[in-house]
């Protein structure tokens, strides 16, 4: 099945991020402090931050075609 914009959004750990981008994990907690992604994408539960995947890759622009 393919994604939709309705569909559920998927939640990523900042290390998951930084693995898919080729970056450290500093360097993504340092850009959600900078505000680089859209406050609405970042959830912290359990004092892990977790990014909405693909707002988080529009942010850089870098989402999926």
């Amino acid at each position: 099945l393919s994604h939709t914009a309705m569909s559920d959004p998927v939640f990523v750990t900042t290390t998951e991020l930084a693995d898919l981008l080729q970056l450290k994990r500093k360097t993504i907690v340092r850009w959600v402090r900078e505000g680089k992604f859209p406050p609405d994408s970042v959830i912290k539960v359990s004092n892990i931050l977790r990014l909405d995947r693909e707002k988080a890759l529009a942010a850089l622009n870098l989402a999926e075609a």
